[in-house]
């Protein structure tokens, strides 16, 4: 009975031995989790859009353009040093303000995009002559989505006249001063289309003369 016993004791201690985990399952327990944050590492990699890249060196206008308001000729020319995009024409009445006239251009976007995380950034290249810089309140960028045609727009930038002025900007509820959304910025979402303005200032009327030239347009997210 007592080799019995003994032999049961033996047993029974080996038989707890195999069912803790070795050194290895212990490691195991730590690829686990690794794994885990692995997968949720995976699951929050930045994935970079880029929803226009315009710098016209096809010598092309962009199969997308259309004028929003203004009776222009846009082209693509060589001006100022580089090849770009030129528009030229009269202002037609808009909505913009404060002289209810413009001139008013638009691409699309080579997607629809969702910019209510405030994690997109534009940048663009403009040139006015100092002719049509005299009569500019402020020149503009919007963002659309169509159908609904509902906008965002930035503020009025100033420009240097004979000049390549830039535009840098993060697209958020700073630098957008102008929404058709009830929800800013959660209603930002399916924007597709973008355009550029040209505001003329007060005491001017329809049908003045307006000049400008793009370059280098750029809109894409960034890593916040």
């Amino acid at each position: 009975m007592k080799f019995y016993g003994a032999l049961m004791i033996l047993l029974l201690v080996l038989m707890s031995c195999s069912s803790q985990p070795s050194s290895g399952g212990s490691s195991g327990g730590s690829v686990s989790s690794s794994t885990s944050s692995v997968s949720s590492s995976t699951s929050s990699v930045f994935t970079p859009v880029v929803a226009l890249n315009l710098d016209f060196e096809n010598g092309q206008v962009p199969s997308s353009y259309y004028t929003a308001f203004g009776t222009v000729t846009p082209s693509v020319v060589d001006f100022a040093g580089r090849k770009c995009f030129k528009i030229s024409g009269q202002t037609s009445s808009s909505y913009a303000q404060p002289a209810s006239h413009s001139v008013e251009i638009q691409f699309d976007l080579a997607q629809p995009v969702d910019m209510s995380g405030e994690d997109f950034v534009i940048s663009f290249d403009y040139y006015i002559p100092a002719t049509y810089v005299a009569n500019l309140y402020g020149f503009q960028f919007s963002f659309w989505k169509v159908p609904g045609y509902t906008p965002i727009y930035s503020a009025g930038y100033g420009a240097t006249p004979n000049s390549w002025n830039t535009i840098y900007t993060n697209v958020d509820t700073i630098s957008i001063t102008y929404s058709g959304f009830s929800d800013n910025p959660g209603g930002w979402v399916g924007m597709n289309k973008i355009r550029f303005q040209f505001s003329p200032k007060t005491g001017t009327s329809p049908g003045m003369p307006v000049e400008f030239y793009l370059d280098n347009i750029v809109v894409s997210n960034i890593q916040k």
